[in-house]
């Protein structure tokens, strides 16, 4: 089963706090970046839901990384998850990429809702500068441009 994210309306910003990753899209549309983007329930960009598992012969790819996985920039169906959708007719991909984050947020998140999204194919976004977000807990330290208060968690291996 597929875990799905409270819709909560009214909330100026795309990206909400979280308990375990620090912050995560929440359902809806924003505008972001100075464009319309769009959230699933699971936490996914765009529009589509995703059934429970893929429709038979149809292959299931989910994508996880940071604003250039999520496509912070670009309007629905220009990140580049959506374009490898729109290669084939039997290949669903998800976008579960989350803009600021680090690669250990998204492997967190992978562990978590993997297994659930029954995805033949794992894609990780990995841009060698995003180090600093693997490494840091306050973002501030590493993006002195930020805006707010953004912290987020630290993995570690084991324990």
């Amino acid at each position: 089963r597929i875990r799905r994210i409270e819709e909560k309306p009214g909330l100026p910003v795309r990206g909400g706090f979280d308990p375990v990753y620090g912050w995560i899209n929440r359902p809806g549309t924003w505008l972001a970046e100075g464009v319309e983007q769009h959230i699933n329930s699971i936490g996914a960009r765009g529009r589509r839901e995703p059934e429970p598992e893929p429709e038979p012969g149809v292959l299931r790819g989910a994508c996880f990384g940071e604003s250039y996985t999520f496509g912070s920039e670009v309007l629905d169906g220009e990140d580049w998850p959506e374009q490898l959708h729109q290669l084939a007719a039997r290949l669903e991909v998800l976008n579960l990429g989350n803009s600021g984050w680090g690669t250990d947020q998204a492997l967190m998140l992978w562990r978590e809702i993997g297994a659930d999204l029954d995805a033949d194919v794992v894609f990780v976004g990995l841009l060698l500068e995003n180090i600093r977000r693997n490494v840091n807990l306050y973002r501030s330290f590493a993006y002195p441009d930020t805006t707010g208060l953004v912290v987020k968690p630290r993995y570690r291996f084991g324990s």
